[in-house]
């Protein structure tokens, strides 16, 4: 019980944070419109190290937010995240997500059905205010995707 309190805590403080405005720290590719973008921010999860294979120095802390092609996309995450009393860690962890042009998503650290862990997609129109409310937020909520490559030894709690 405890620990389900933490973990809503937690996630009430982040999602404050996220209801400030998140703003445009980095852009992967200046000549793509702004139409065919997508932006995405990693607020607690840990830092985005890796855009379709090759690498990136985005520094977008908890609220920036990158600016991307829209699409099939894989990126690559150096996670360091708490949940609860757990503290998970792992570098060069993997996602593929196809992202929708004119949208911005936000990430979860979160472990599947199956307990692979991976991360809870939320998508929001550019312009929307991410919601401060837990409880708001999962109007937004598109799906868990798992990271590609990880195993118990690559994630510890």
């Amino acid at each position: 019980m405890k620990k389900h309190i933490v973990l809503v805590l937690v996630l009430v403080c982040m999602f404050f944070v996220f209801s400030c405005s998140t703003s445009e720290k980095a852009v992967f590719d200046e000549s793509i419109s702004i139409e065919d973008s997508a932006w995405i921010v990693q607020g607690g999860v840990g830092d985005i190290v890796g855009y379709n294979g090759i690498s990136v120095d985005w520094n977008l802390g908890f609220t920036g937010a990158a600016r991307i092609p829209a699409g099939d996309t894989l990126l690559e995450w150096n996670v360091n995240s708490a949940i609860g009393n757990s503290r998970y860690r792992g570098n060069g962890l993997l996602i593929q997500y196809k992202f929708q042009p004119e949208k911005k998503y936000i990430f979860v650290l979160a472990r599947g059905g199956d307990g692979s862990y991976g991360l809870n997609v939320y998508r929001f129109v550019f312009e929307d205010e991410i919601p401060a409310s837990f409880s708001a937020l999962e109007d937004y909520f598109v799906g868990f995707t798992p990271f590609l490559n990880t195993s118990e030894r690559t994630v510890l709690d």
